[in-house]
């Protein structure tokens, strides 16, 4: 993982747009854990 402000962020990211209904909670926890567990740690939360 490259650094640059010393905040370890992963050169992938996913993308909650999704979130906003169209998914379930359950759905939406598995999706986040299986980024989390694939090593993702940046999360675009934007709508």
């Amino acid at each position: 993982m490259k650094t640059i402000s010393g905040t370890p962020v992963s050169r992938f990211s996913f993308g909650t747009m999704q979130f906003g209904g169209k998914a379930d909670a359950a759905a939406s926890g598995e999706m986040f854990a299986a980024c989390r567990d694939a090593g993702i740690n940046f999360f675009d939360t934007a709508f």
